[in-house]
């Protein structure tokens, strides 16, 4: 088969959640013998990455002007009462449209896959094969999520609120257009499925390469939150962990640190954690494995969210103990008390993290269990193996016409 695959992001390097799926199902595609046309767009520079030339050799990327969601909520007042909601509105493109219609007339394919019901924005009114699109997320969840957490009267929560629901009616809308949708979970799927039912909807995991593990000596009583501090679930879940958790854990092990790695966030959110005792950042790491190996704990206190959380699919693909809220766990198939803890409350988190910290043998046992079930469902062959049933069961039941889309 080749796919016109429409992308919102260059995938290398694979350094956030979003970019490793897209790797993944990439890979994937190209493990099925597929064909890839891949069109994205890029922040950083036109050159396509050799990682991503060597699945999809005629790759394009142009540049990226999409504003950030977090930063942008005067201009979505501005647009409220636009066609499209701001969260999908901030992705359109004249340039990406004009290489799409390009590309449907000047070549043959047999699909088109959306990398994110967003990436859809940028499609033709009416195609002439089948859609597929990739969600990572919910993506209208996180938003309902962000809106149930912030005070009432905030600006930020009015704005919220409105977009969410203009977002669930869009997103909606795109995911009906579709003939197959792959999620990351099932919960995920339920919901897609009872919003979209002629659609046929699949689970392609999160995943990554089985490797041996990556050995790195610990450091004591060390907790690791991993995440780019660029995305708001990440600021809150770390300012969370930091306020309500930490204090806890001090409590009981007075000597606790906490690393918090991945990209730099506003300059307000770095000032507030240069001022947290006992917290140590690392920013821009090439390559997250050495921290992940080398902290006691891995802690994933998210509160706001959709889809299921790479940083703890990484840290069990490191034999790695993990304590996460239920909102971090959502959709993985780790369970409390055998290879994960799990911890609603401030004060029970902070407990399991404390016996973590103070039992060595209790933390291997844990992270081997997480091993053993990142290797039984989180792998990029059993990722493979999913999206590969999921395009066949679409290409054998699309009647292979011509399409409406949302504008």
């Amino acid at each position: 088969m080749r796919i016109l695959f429409l992308a919102l992001d260059c995938p290398w390097p694979a350094n956030n959640g979003l970019r490793l799926r897209t790797a993944s199902v990439l890979r994937a595609l190209a493990e099925g013998g597929h064909d890839i046309a891949f069109l994205g767009f890029s922040a950083e520079s036109a050159v396509v990455p050799a990682q991503l030339r060597a699945l999809c050799p005629g790759a394009r990327l142009l540049p990226s002007s999409a504003a950030s969601l977090s930063g942008g909520w005067r201009r979505g007042l501005r647009a409220a009462f636009a066609g499209a909601p701001y969260s999908a509105a901030r992705f359109a493109s004249a340039d990406a449209r004009a290489h799409i219609l390009a590309a449907l007339e000047t070549d043959r394919f047999d699909a088109v896959m959306a990398d994110t019901v967003y990436a859809a924005i940028n499609l033709p009114r009416m195609l002439p094969v089948p859609l597929f699109i990739n969600a990572h997320n919910i993506e209208f969840l996180i938003l309902r999520r962000f809106a149930a957490r912030m005070v009432l009267h905030d600006p930020r929560a009015m704005a919220a609120a409105w977009e969410w629901r203009r977002l669930r009616a869009w997103e909606q809308a795109m995911w009906r257009r579709a003939d197959l949708i792959v999620t990351c979970s099932e919960p995920d799927r339920v919901r897609v499925a009872r919003a979209a039912p002629a659609a046929l909807t699949a689970v392609v995991p999160n995943a990554m390469a089985v490797e041996p593990l990556f050995r790195a000596e610990e450091r004591a009583q060390t907790v690791l939150y991993c995440g780019g501090m660029d995305w708001y679930p990440n600021r809150d879940a770390v300012l969370f962990f930091s306020r309500r958790i930490l204090p806890g854990i001090r409590r009981r092990v007075p000597g606790v640190r906490l690393l918090v790695a991945g990209r730099r966030g506003p300059a307000r959110f770095e000032r507030q954690l240069a001022s947290i005792a006992g917290l140590e950042r690392h920013c821009d790491v090439p390559d997250m494995r050495p921290l992940v190996a080398g902290a006691c704990v891995s802690v994933v206190p998210l509160r706001i969210g959709s889809g299921t959380r790479l940083k703890i699919i990484e840290a069990a693909a490191l034999g790695k103990p993990i304590v996460a809220t239920p909102l971090g766990a959502e959709g993985l198939e780790f369970r409390h008390q055998f290879d994960i803890l799990i911890s609603d409350r401030p004060e029970d988190f902070a407990e399991n993290v404390a016996i973590l910290l103070l039992c060595p043998g209790l933390r291997a046992a844990l992270g081997r269990a997480a091993r053993a079930t990142f290797e039984r469902c989180y792998t990029q062959a059993a990722a493979a193996r999913a999206l590969q049933r999921a395009v066949e069961q679409a290409m054998n039941s699309c009647p292979g016409r011509p399409r409406a889309y949302v504008a």
